[in-house]
């Protein structure tokens, strides 16, 4: 409406600078009265206390329940690497149809059943602090994948946690990294390695093949065990460093037959 007024009164150079003055005077009004109100109105600030947080995904948690069971800082001696013959669990146990461990398939000799916390007289076991029955036995899936070569039972895995591995002051995955990094330093005969036949063996004789093989190990530093007259496992004693030692109370349990069966790998 202003810039018409101003069109109309052009012609008259009076007329036109009145009307300029007046429409100058009416914007500086129009601004002032502007700033003021802006000056007047309060700066408001957010109340971030108002604010709710973002909700977690408890999706992307494990339940308490599906949590490793924290392992027991224990005072233990040294470790017991047990190595199971495997065809003759496969053949006498009850539980010989795991299809993960006896699977037709499979050639394995011996496989490691356990690394065990030990003392010089006993062993401690089932430490597990402060958890449920699921949580003890928890271990997850890529924990028991990745020892499926000498470990093939899942269930094996999560047993020899719960009732050794708990015991260790070790958290699930240096623990396991541990008992292969034991099962790595033994070398196992080669005459032990692939048995085509099934023959009877002085256990005596495969006490000395290790010792053989192993030049650090003691004599008294590893147990040959049978049961129901089958060579059952062989039980080799270490340092918490993994270095070969003797033990006495493991090397009493060894196995007094002079003839055990040793079922072929098939």
């Amino acid at each position: 409406m202003l810039i018409s007024r101003l069109k109309q009164v052009k012609s008259c150079p009076w007329h036109f600078k009145t009307a300029l003055k007046g429409g100058l005077l009416l914007i500086s009004t129009a601004l002032l009265s502007t700033s003021f109100v802006q000056a007047q109105e309060p700066v408001l600030k957010p109340d971030w206390s108002l604010v709710r947080p973002k909700a977690q995904n408890d999706n992307n948690r494990l339940p308490s329940d599906r949590l490793p069971a924290p392992s027991a800082q224990q005072n233990f001696d040294f470790y017991v690497l047990s190595l199971s013959w495997s065809p003759s669990f496969c053949a006498t146990d009850s539980r010989g149809g795991n299809s993960e461990q006896c699977n037709i398939n499979r050639r394995d000799g011996f496989l490691v059943h356990g690394l065990w916390p030990q003392n010089e007289n006993g062993y401690p076991k089932d430490c597990a602090i402060g958890s449920n029955a699921r949580q003890r036995n928890y271990v997850p899936r890529q924990i028991t994948a990745s020892l499926h070569d000498i470990m093939p039972s899942a269930g094996l895995v999560r047993h020899q946690w719960r009732k050794h591995g708990t015991c260790s002051g070790l958290n699930q995955e240096a623990y396991f990294s541990t008992l292969r990094q034991a099962f790595n330093k033994i070398v196992i005969p080669p005459s032990l390695q692939n048995v085509s036949t099934t023959r009877s063996v002085d256990p005596a004789l495969i006490e000395k093949a290790f010792i053989a093989d192993n030049p650090t190990m003691k004599n008294n530093g590893i147990s040959v065990t049978c049961k129901k007259n089958y060579l059952q496992e062989v039980r080799i004693c270490m340092t918490k460093d993994l270095q070969l030692r003797s033990c006495a109370a493991v090397d009493r349990a060894s196995c007094r037959s002079r003839s055990i069966t040793l079922p072929a790998t098939r």
